[in-house]
């Protein structure tokens, strides 16, 4: 093992504790008679393994079959239900497996569908003024080159006090996509009134504009240690105050060892596809880069 300390090497592995553990060549049971293991490494991944989900009696988040759904006209769309009453077409067997549930997921991306000009899209945001409208169809994880996504992306808890003390509390589901963030407020509550109209992540600052009703909020907070601090002000100038978000207790993500880029393809007619393959043989598909994220296979 390269002799670097602790906590460098803990900073530089998978969130997935089950994925770091095998990074870092560690027996499926700590102790294992007969593994030749470095005081050091026994040390990590001793540590390692008391943060895996079984050990903490966290659930794992399940994964769903994605199908491919061909429409009347030849057109492609995704269904996470084979027998879809929604939508006219034939489902097709899964194209992967993804995360579907009504609840954001801390740590991983909703993706949303989305018609445009009769063709069905998959977007990492969701359409401009339709955010407190439009659900995710399934989540999935960051490309491995995004540092900040699964950090800012899904649920949070916030406890928001303004300048005579008192405190209120909510939840917050985040989308991003780059530096572009978007978002809603609890849609179980009256916040569900409330707007985030604008939003950015640069580095680890996190800047959010909130219109509720006649009201304009805007918030900044920096994000450390899975947490945001920061303040809010009323653009009016008659409050202020200061919030923190948390991430509420939810599933284990499942293992990222064999998760697959998720291409969009799209055809010479205008068709999109979407499939986690590098190649389509036939009809001169062409692959749009980057890729959304990151699925599971189908089998």
């Amino acid at each position: 093992m390269e002799d670097r300390p602790v906590a460098t090497l803990i900073s530089s592995v998978s969130h997935d504790a089950g994925e770091a553990l095998e990074s870092l060549h560690c027996p499926n049971t700590v102790g294992k008679p007969g593994m030749n293991l470095t005081l050091r490494q026994l040390i990590l991944c001793s540590a390692l393994w008391l943060t895996t989900p079984h050990v903490l009696g966290i659930e794992a988040l399940g994964l769903n079959p994605i199908f491919r759904w061909i429409r009347p006209d030849g057109s492609e769309s995704l269904a996470v239900d084979p027998d879809s009453p929604t939508q006219p077409g034939t489902g097709l067997p899964p194209a992967f497996h993804a995360v579907v549930q009504r609840e954001w997921p801390p740590g991983l991306l909703p993706l949303f569908p989305v018609e445009k000009l009769g063709r069905f899209e998959l977007r990492r945001l969701p359409p401009k003024g339709r955010e407190n409208f439009t659900d995710p169809l399934f989540f999935v994880l960051p490309r491995t080159d995004e540092t900040n996504a699964s950090r800012i992306a899904g649920r949070w808890s916030i406890l928001s006090t303004n300048r005579e003390n008192h405190r209120h509390r909510l939840a917050m589901d985040l989308a991003v996509d780059g530096e572009q963030v978007a978002g809603r407020l609890d849609q179980d509550t009256d916040y569900r009134f409330a707007y985030v109209t604008e939003g950015s992540l640069r580095t680890n600052r996190l800047t959010l504009t909130i219109e509720y009703i006649s009201d304009r909020y805007e918030l900044t907070a920096d994000l450390h240690d899975q947490k945001l601090v920061g303040t809010w002000r009323r653009t009016d100038g008659t409050d202020q105050g200061t919030w923190e978000a948390t991430r509420p207790q939810s599933g284990a993500p499942p293992p990222t060892r064999n998760a697959l880029p998720l291409h969009q393809w799209r055809s010479p007619d205008g068709r999109t596809r979407y499939l986690p393959v590098d190649t389509l043989e036939a009809g001169g598909w062409q692959r749009m880069d980057p890729p959304l994220g990151r699925v599971w296979p189908s089998k």
